[in-house]
């Protein structure tokens, strides 16, 4: 009897440990950020809309397409800084008219680990009184998490909030740092989020890819 005991208990150690090198032991920090590098550098990053590639100079003043030059701003900016991109943000959702605000890039986390730092620099034409921020997220291609927050209280129960209702129509810039949590289990991750204001009019438009 003693002995099948310590078999089931020598069964189950292996089955757990199996199960957590197989979908919870990520590999260590510096290999995530060179895989998220490496993999938004395979999808050409700033290829997004048939724009130029990554690392091609331009003037600005030979150009007077804004989704071209933000595109550009942006990528100039990612390059300048070696930051790791794993999302870009819109002033919109869809058409290939649609300019980027912003960006999302992946940085070590000095308590081990992760995080993630949003970027965005946005012009509103109104003020913004109120509204409804949307979250889904796919994890390994199948879908993982849905859910909607009303848009002046999304972050409220946060240290670093950002978001503070009316938000005054003109250029805003926010800087957002969030935590990628360490429980969540290895594999690739895409999240989009999108935010309408109390008209129900599209404001923004967030996507983002990253493997752990």
């Amino acid at each position: 009897m003693f002995q099948k005991i310590v078999l089931l208990v020598a069964i189950s150690v292996c089955f757990g440990l199996g199960v957590y090198f197989r979908y919870f032991r990520r590999p260590p920090t510096d290999d995530i950020l060179a895989a998220n590098s490496a993999a938004s550098a395979a999808a050409g990053d700033a290829a997004l809309l048939g724009q130029a590639a990554v690392g091609e100079d331009y003037d600005e003043d030979e150009e007077d397409d804004p989704v071209k030059i933000s595109q550009r701003a942006w990528d100039r900016w990612i390059r300048l800084n070696r930051f790791v991109s794993i999302g870009k943000l819109f002033d919109k959702c869809e058409g290939i008219d649609r300019v980027m605000v912003g960006r999302v890039v992946m940085l070590k986390d000095p308590k081990g680990g992760v995080t993630s730092k949003t970027y965005l620099n946005v012009t509103l034409d109104k003020d913004v009184t109120g509204g409804l921020m949307y979250l889904t997220c796919q994890y390994n291609g199948n879908d993982l998490y849905s859910s909607h927050w009303d848009l002046c209280t999304a972050d409220s129960d946060q240290d670093n909030r950002v978001i503070f209702c009316p938000i005054k129509a003109g250029r805003r810039k926010f800087i957002k740092e969030l935590k990628i949590p360490n429980y969540l289990p290895k594999g690739h991750y895409s999240t989009k989020a999108w935010l309408q204001d109390q008209t129900g009019k599209s404001i923004g438009c967030a996507f983002a890819d990253f493997t752990l």
